[in-house]
This record gives structure tokens, C-alpha cells and sequence, in this order.
């Protein structure tokens, strides 16, 4: 058996021991229930409160932000606000290498590609803005074109 602790003079078996068993509830125990209860219900409405908030800035944001629109297969530069450790700031652009649009998801999304093998991502209208000599010529072409190059095959082709 443990002994009692000199330096904060407690049992430990007193605190990690496991309630007694009892047949019918106490008062303390209806209290507890009854706390935990409206700390759930306060719970629920605080974060029904905070959603509710945020979708009227959300609202509100889109509402405020320039309108630009950018046509699929145009080439936009990218935001990304992320401090390199080590690196001076002062003199990088923010703005990072062309993307290509690949098409509008609602009126302020868009989804971007970097290069033909990278994963596209989403993007918000005001982390972009339009490259003028993207020095590259667009993929989506040539995706269009093996596409119905590959559609007008399986037609052709009695053997599939």
C-alpha cells in the first residue's frame, strides 16, 4: 500500500480509486447532470451563434472583393502570403509563378493548375491577378484534342 505523498500530503489511492457503488443517485450527482446539461446546450447555441457570424462576414467579404473574371485556359499569378524562415521578405514578390485557370467554381473560386503533372488547387478571386507573358503555351488544348482524338477512335473502332 502507498503511503501518503509528504509533499502534497494526499493519498493517491483517494484520487484514482473508482466511485463507490450507490443504488440510487445523490443530490451531487443530479447537480452534476444538470450543469453538464446546460454547459451542452450553452455549447450548441454558442457555435449555431458563431457559424451564423461567420457566414454574414463570409457574405459580406465576397460581396466587397474587385470583381475580376478570369476565362478558363488564362494564366494568373498566384498569392501565396507564407514567410520563408531565413529569407528576406522585403525585396520577393508575394505573387507566385504562373497558374492556369482551369475553369470558375461560383463566382469568386477558381481552380488553378501550376503544370500539367501537379494537383490543382482552389483559389479565392483576390489571391490572383493576371499575367500578361506567362512564357508558356496552355495544356488544356492539348488535352481537348487527345480527348476527342481518343472519343472519335472509340467510335471508329468496331473492335471495342
Amino acid at each position: 500500500m502507498r503511503s501518503i505523498s509528504p509533499q502534497c500530503s494526499y493519498h493517491p489511492e483517494l484520487i484514482y480509486a473508482p466511485l463507490p457503488d450507490t443504488q440510487e443517485p445523490s443530490i451531487a450527482t443530479a447537480v452534476v447532470q444538470r450543469q453538464r446539461e446546460v454547459l451542452h446546450g450553452e455549447f450548441w447555441l454558442t457555435r449555431h451563434h458563431l457559424g451564423a457570424a461567420n457566414h454574414r462576414r463570409k457574405t459580406h467579404y465576397d460581396l466587397t472583393t474587385r470583381q475580376l473574371s478570369f476565362p478558363a485556359g488564362s494564366w494568373v499569378l498566384v498569392l501565396i502570403a507564407r514567410l520563408k524562415v531565413g529569407h528576406y521578405q522585403k525585396w520577393r514578390s508575394p505573387y507566385h509563378s504562373p497558374f492556369l485557370v482551369l475553369k470558375q467554381l461560383g463566382p469568386v473560386n477558381y481552380l488553378v493548375q501550376h503544370s500539367p503533372r501537379s494537383q490543382p488547387w482552389v483559389t479565392h478571386v483576390d489571391k490572383l491577378k493576371p499575367c500578361y507573358d506567362p512564357g508558356q503555351a496552355s495544356w488544356l488544348e492539348a488535352v481537348r484534342a487527345l480527348a476527342q482524338f481518343n472519343a472519335g477512335f472509340k467510335t471508329q473502332n468496331p473492335c471495342h
